[in-house]
């Protein structure tokens, strides 16, 4: 299989141009190939399975569930097995099928707490669905599973033999696509949304084009991603929709991602879910002239979406059903602020939980009055966190400083040393039932998480269109990475403060054009080998183990022993050894860094295990070069 390239031939030539070191066959085994890459993926590697087909996942699908997705959970963060499986999937497939070969049961795969799930339908977003896969594997150590349509490996056309209308340009170097981000086809359509993906994609868009003929628009949403599916709502609210949805599916009734989507889609976007398309719940025949009639097919999608979008005595519904004119749900831009309140640990310990309490509740309550103050609402309090959305960026940002300058100026929560800290972001969110969700709620999470005691974190981005007028002061605190990202984010630190004194900063209006990080670059030199990192570079491992990017083979060296990453406006050494690392910055005496993490400055050396005079040859010299005034 190796040399050919798998079953479908989809891997053809990269057993030859990379090696059976890289590229290998293994026993026809689920389990084993699943084991293996599990043990790959923890030591370091980026293992891509291939499982033959569907069905045969479900072997081994707790090598999956009980071990790989939740070794980074269990584990507390310490290990991770990083993995992304191809699986040639669902039916349609000509001339050789039978259960086996036809399996359509993803229930098994979307119940998994931490998998990621796509389907692409097309050759383009398969590659950059793997692109984002494989990232995601790489940075955060997630387990991806790639649902490869067999039906579509060499499908071209799409409504007539040789139009080629299923063939796409390959995507450019770099380009990816967010998860959960589903792609709509005629979003001017109102009468009605069809709802899938995959092999269903192709068909839908088929039947789109009969009904258009009769004068019914059909919008036509592919999921591409059926874990996550937040976005998948986000992506079809094109606009009002005055019809109900059909959900396509090729999974049986009763376990299919219609009947777990469906609810979720009443919440959601599509709050009329007309139908849903289905296999019957049988096994999928062998016979190649039964292969297909367990499967719906374009009949289906025809029968059952025509009458729920077909006008009825000049109406598009009857009287009764004229209430249900679906508004879906859209995106909309907000300024998200986590609050996060400091010093609460030690509150309880001297206070008491019924008197801490109490204590906290008048913080939050506080922040709460600035939020509507300020034109804002709150989301929900988590504990000691408050999380509250305002209408623009300003409004965020001038919240954010009342909120540290509130409880600066409050003598009571002085006393108790009570502070915030605080992250923004201003982006677009899904509203769902008063709650919003999406990668914008994402990001300022992680922003709060970055902040320190009485300081407000912000996106860049969120802060760029401010105009000077404004008068806030920032100072640049570099890139940092966020999960989901393919890419460091510029963060800044507000300086809410009114005097400044004590703090270093450059005073400027919130103008952040010029990037602010332009030419940063650290190299790395080991035994005649030359290394350059820039800002955008993922974090650079050395250690015994050959899954590092920087292998040194001594014992006294631990299999993951350090890491060099770009992170708040500097290069971060990372001690992760049993014998510590050895670094030398310029002139300055050697130090021991051990399980912590310190800032590259100009120029040094680094041993790993030893001391840099016992281990001249394995010494890791370092040049960093941060750019004009750094």
């Amino acid at each position: 299989m190796a040399q050919k390239g798998g079953v479908y031939t989809v891997t053809k030539g990269l057993w030859k141009r990379f090696g059976p070191a890289r590229v290998f066959n293994t026993l026809l085994d689920e389990t084993t190939i699943l084991g293996l890459a599990q043990g790959f993926g923890t030591l370091g590697f980026l293992p891509i399975p291939e499982i033959q087909y569907l069905a045969y996942f479900h072997n081994a699908c707790d090598q999956i569930r009980g071990e790989a997705c939740s070794l980074q959970f269990f584990s507390n963060g310490q290990f991770r097995n990083p993995m992304v499986m191809r699986i040639a999937s669902l039916g349609y497939q000509r001339g050789f099928g039978g259960h086996f070969h036809n399996d359509n049961s993803i229930a098994a795969l979307r119940d998994i707490p931490g998998l990621v799930v796509g389907c692409p339908s097309r050759g383009d977003d398969a590659v950059r669905m793997l692109r984002t896969m494989m990232a995601l594997a790489r940075v955060d150590g997630r387990v991806c599973a790639f649902l490869e349509p067999i039906a579509l490996y060499m499908t071209k056309d799409l409504h007539a033999p040789e139009d080629g209308l299923w063939q796409f340009p390959y995507p450019p170097e770099g380009e990816a696509l967010a998860p959960g981000e589903g792609r709509v086809y005629h979003p001017e359509a109102r009468e009605l949304l069809v709802v899938t993906f995959g092999n269903g994609v192709p068909m839908a868009l088929r039947c789109a084009r009969r009904l258009g003929e009769e004068g019914i628009g059909v919008r036509v949403l592919d999921l591409r991603w059926l874990v996550p599916l937040e976005r998948a709502a986000d992506r079809a609210a094109g606009g009002r929709v005055r019809a109900r949805c059909w959900c396509s599916t090729r999974a049986a009734a009763a376990a299919g991602w219609g009947r777990a989507s469906s609810p979720r889609s009443s919440r959601a976007a599509w709050a009329g879910v007309r139908s849903r398309g289905s296999a019957a719940p049988t096994p999928t025949r062998r016979s190649p002239a039964a292969a297909f009639l367990v499967l719906p097919d374009e009949a289906q999608v025809l029968a059952d979406g025509a009458p729920a979008a077909r006008p009825l005595s000049g109406l598009l519904f009857p009287a009764r059903l004229l209430p249900i004119i679906v508004a879906m749900s859209r995106s909309e831009p907000m300024s998200i602020v986590f609050a996060d309140v400091s010093g609460s640990t030690r509150l309880f310990e001297q206070k008491g939980d019924v008197e801490a309490r109490q204590i906290i509740a008048k913080v939050l309550g506080a922040l709460a009055e600035v939020t509507t103050r300020h034109g804002g609402r709150v989301i929900k309090t988590i504990g000691d966190e408050i999380m509250c959305v305002f209408p623009t960026a300003i409004q965020g940002v001038h919240a954010a400083i009342e909120m540290q300058r509130r409880l600066a100026r409050d003598p009571e929560f002085a006393r108790d040393k009570l502070a915030v800290r605080i992250g923004l972001h201003h982006g677009e969110a899904l509203v769902e039932e008063g709650d919003v969700f999406g990668d914008a709620v994402n990001t300022a999470a992680r922003m709060v998480e970055l902040a320190k005691r009485e300081q407000i974190v912000a996106t860049a981005s969120s802060l760029r269109d401010l105009t000077g007028s404004t008068q806030l002061r920032t100072r640049s605190l570099g890139r940092a990475r966020v999960a989901g990202k393919l890419f460091p984010v510029e963060i800044c630190d507000v300086l809410w403060q009114e005097d400044l004194a004590e703090v270093t900063m450059v005073q400027r209006a919130v103008r952040l054009d010029d990037g602010g990080t332009v030419g940063v670059k650290l190299t790395i030199r080991h035994r005649g080998r030359l290394v350059e990192l820039n800002e955008d570079s993922p974090p650079f491992t050395m250690g015994r183990d050959p899954g590092n990017q920087l292998v040194v083979d001594a014992e006294w060296v631990s299999r993951f022993h350090a890491l060099i990453e770009y992170k708040k406006g500097y290069f971060v050494l990372t001690d992760r050894s049993t014998n510590g690392t050895y670094v030398r910055l310029g002139e300055d005496d050697e130090l021991r860094l051990h399980r912590d993490e310190m800032h590259l400055r100009k120029s040094g050396a680094v041993s790993m295990g030893q001391p840099i005079g016992l281990n001249f040859q394995d010494v890791v010299y370092f040049q960093c070069d941060y750019g004009a005034g750094r």
